[in-house]
């Protein structure tokens, strides 16, 4: 196909819940909305995943309606060529990324494609790995722990000589 992604006519079975709360109006809408967050808190989940699937497509549509659900609108090309979509999760620390969620590596083998990466800057970003090795991890910063100073002892102890003198 030609590469570009359109939302489709179909209907979303894809959704997740948001942070959001809204009061929904309709007993179904409430019951749906609380086997979602029983069942899969913040994750996607399908309507084929609830109980009662039919209870739950006529209960989501307030959930979206109100924002408390998100809806995946269904993705691909007009012709009606296959389209895939990877997501992955990746977390940004200090020592460089780390991939949290991921698809299995894709094996490139099995696909084929008439677009080639010629920009050398590209391709050696590709190349680096996520994440950098941090060494051995039983290392720990001890803190040494101050003496007292020599001169503030003895002047205690002068004092004290002192004081005793009197």
């Amino acid at each position: 196909g030609s590469g570009k992604v359109k939302t489709l006519e179909h209907r979303p079975t894809l959704h997740r819940r948001t942070t959001t709360t809204y009061i929904l109006k309709r007993p179904s809408s409430r019951q749906t909305l609380s086997e979602i967050v029983k069942k899969f808190g913040t994750f996607p989940f399908s309507l084929r995943q609830l109980d009662d699937e039919r209870a739950g497509k006529v209960g989501v549509v307030e959930c979206v309606r109100g924002g408390v659900v998100r809806q995946y609108e269904p993705a691909g090309e007009a012709d009606g060529s296959p389209v895939s979509r990877l997501l992955t999760t990746v977390a940004i620390l200090k020592n460089g990324l780390s991939r949290l969620a991921a698809p299995p590596p894709l094996d490139l083998e099995k696909v084929q494609s008439d677009k080639k990466i010629t920009d050398e800057e590209v391709l050696a970003i590709l190349e680096r790995p996520l994440a950098k090795s941090t060494g051995s991890k039983g290392k720990k910063n001890k803190k040494k722990k101050k003496k007292p100073a020599k001169k503030a002892v003895e002047e205690e102890e002068d004092d004290d000589e002192e004081d005793s003198d009197e």
